[in-house]
């Protein structure tokens, strides 16, 4: 087993990932909310899908992102989910950036990867 993949095998290690990844997603997710005026995200649909129809937040089980006559914005930068499911690309970008330079540095596990 190569260094890269010994602590992947670790349940416990598996386990606090994923805590770790949601706690983080969750907590972003609530910052872009607030923020989303500093983050240059449009204020009014803050909370509305990019590309969908229907309801408060243009999304809909039954009219999905990619179906026939579903509109996409045409400011994507200026929201945060893409299709009420995944964000949009600057939004990743934006918590990319984060995770990056706040969360990754705290793991101390470069050893592993490098």
């Amino acid at each position: 087993m190569s260094a890269f993949n010994k602590p992947f095998k670790n349940s416990n290690y598996n386990t606090l990932m994923s805590l770790l990844y949601m706690a983080i997603i969750t907590t972003h997710s609530c910052g872009f909310l607030r923020h989303a005026c500093l983050l240059r995200f449009d204020v009014k649909s803050v909370q509305k899908a990019c590309c969908g129809v229907g309801g408060e937040y243009d999304f809909s089980l039954t009219r999905m992102c990619g179906a026939p006559n579903v509109p996409v914005c045409g400011n994507p930068h200026e929201r945060i989910s893409w299709d009420g499911v995944h964000l949009t690309q600057k939004a990743y970008k934006i918590m990319a950036s984060w995770l990056i330079r706040h969360i990754f540095p705290k793991l101390q596990c470069f050893h592993h990867w490098f």
